[in-house]
């Protein structure tokens, strides 16, 4: 027999199958039609510790289900979910580049604005070097491994800061650089969904990912 397959399994479903999936999509429909506004959603079952979303979509099933006990089964799995999801967003591109731009905000430049203000270097091209650096360092030990490895361009940190909703705009400075646009509103949200919190080390802080932020799983580590 070849490898993965089963001969339980048959090539062609048969009727039956339809037939029965058929069933269960009207037992589902009747019963939808037989509880027609019947059901009050509680909000104190509402989950605070996830995303509005995930609350939203277990809210309802924790009314329907009415078990004490068995609410608290889906708020342990809907937790331990949103922070997997949260852990591997971390691991993506775009959240390098929101720690990186979050760590540039707190580190003010030595150079004033031309208004005289406190200046930062939230540069695309900046952005770009930290990220090649951290990730040189956590994934390319090896410094010839490093150099062979496609560097991500300022270019390609101004795509993805665009599609974090953020935008780019050239400095006013003789450079004329591209730099990130801070909103910290959108800021504070991105924040929230790639587990990154504000950290009050001694010297400058390096962001990094352990679990989701102001919830119960969240652990944050500032690395100097």
């Amino acid at each position: 027999m070849l490898s993965g397959c089963r001969d339980n399994i048959p090539l062609v479903l048969p009727m039956l199958f339809y037939e029965c999936a058929q069933d269960i999509r009207n037992k589902l429909l009747a019963y939808r039609l037989r509880n027609w506004r019947r059901m009050e959603v509680d909000d104190n079952l509402a989950d605070r510790t996830v995303e509005p979303r995930l609350s939203q979509v277990t809210l309802t099933l924790k009314t329907i289900v009415g078990d004490p006990t068995l609410q608290k089964e889906i708020d342990r799995f809907i937790r331990e979910y949103y922070r997997q999801t949260i852990v591997e967003r971390g691991m993506t591109l775009s959240a390098m580049i929101v720690e990186a731009s979050v760590e540039l905000q707190n580190r003010p430049s030595e150079v004033l604005g031309l208004d005289g203000t406190q200046a930062y270097d939230l540069s695309v091209k900046t952005i770009a070097k930290m990220v090649n650096e951290r990730m040189d360092e956590e994934n390319y030990p090896d410094e010839d491994d490093a150099k062979q490895r496609p560097k991500i361009t300022p270019r390609k940190v101004g795509e993805e800061v665009r599609k974090l909703g953020l935008g780019t705009r050239r400095k006013a400075d003789k450079s004329r650089a591209f730099e990130v646009i801070w909103n910290e509103e959108r800021i504070a949200s991105l924040k929230v969904r790639y587990g990154i919190e504000r950290v009050e080390p001694s010297g400058h802080p390096r962001w990094r990912l352990g679990h989701p932020g102001p919830f119960p799983f969240i652990v944050l580590i500032a690395v100097r």
